[in-house]
């Protein structure tokens, strides 16, 4: 069954974090606190997987049929719906508000003010166009311990989603000569996307411009070990060039901007392939 598209219905903007008396973090690490506190009901692999699977459907009903179907593939149908009812029946015990509709035709999420869903956050946040507040909810993989049909394709999506919002705003603190937040945008791109060419050079030359000619090519070494051994490519024509230029004896930090380095594209770099779930493990409880 194909993956919806991770970007949820149009609704009203998520709290803040440290206003919500609820908080679940579900792109990269996940973890679930209620006042401030781990919750274990919150904490279960299906749990995350049913907040996430709901939360990206915005508005829309998701079948319960579907849900326990997608969590329980092993079971029978009438046991998945079991399994179902009482997972739904300890998210509504272990909330302090409802976050989760559970009497029309499925299951869809609820606006609430006292929860923060980070997954709900960062696409509302990248539909509203505002590509900070987006990349600051993003940390990174979602739900990575899963590798379910529906978990691989959006975390797929919402991947190739920050690593666009973290593209367009390295290259526009490239074009503002805003070098330290391009830096750090450009770094940040890097560890969500190793491979990511563009993202790599815009960086070499910021360095390069504050007299860090060695950093620059430091990161320039790592990116072609990371595309020998994961690819067993070379660099772009464009970053080894990039790199001679700093290795040359007359080489000038600051000669010049990398304009085009960080400019974001409609997907992935060309060498870039669909990246595996971490670890291959699943997700069962």
């Amino acid at each position: 069954m194909p993956a919806p598209a991770a970007r949820p219905a149009r609704r009203r903007p998520s709290p803040d974090a440290d206003r919500a008396r609820v908080v679940i973090r579900l792109l990269g690490e996940p973890v679930a606190t209620v006042d401030g506190r781990p919750h274990p009901e919150l904490a279960g692999p299906r749990a995350q997987r049913l907040l996430a699977r709901v939360a990206l459907a915005g508005g829309t009903w998701v079948p319960r049929d579907r849900l326990a179907g997608e969590l329980w593939p092993d079971s029978s149908a009438a046991q998945a719906r079991t399994n179902l009812r009482k997972l739904l029946h300890d998210l509504r015990k272990a909330l302090p508000c409802q976050v989760l509709e559970t009497d029309g035709p499925g299951v869809r999420w609820r606006d609430a003010a006292l929860v923060w869903l980070d997954v709900a956050a960062f696409t509302d946040a990248a539909d509203r166009g505002e590509a900070d507040a987006a990349v600051r909810c993003y940390g990174g993989d979602l739900l990575p311990a899963c590798d379910d049909e529906w978990t691989v394709a959006v975390r797929e999506q919402l991947r190739r989603r920050a690593v666009e919002l973290l593209a367009r705003l390295a290259a526009r603190a490239d074009a503002e000569r805003r070098d330290a937040d391009a830096e750090r945008h450009a770094r940040r791109l890097l560890a969500v996307d190793p491979l990511h060419e563009p993202a790599c050079r815009l960086l070499m030359g910021t360095l390069a411009r504050r007299g860090e000619r060695s950093e620059a090519l430091r990161c320039h070494d790592r990116l072609a070990a990371a595309l020998a051994r994961d690819l067993g490519v070379a660099p772009e024509p464009a970053t080894s060039a990039l790199a001679a230029r700093l290795r040359g004896p007359g080489a000038t930090p600051a000669a010049g901007r990398c304009s085009s380095a960080g400019r974001p594209s409609s997907g992935p770099p060309r060498r870039r392939g669909e990246t595996p779930p971490a670890g291959g493990r699943g997700c069962s409880s």
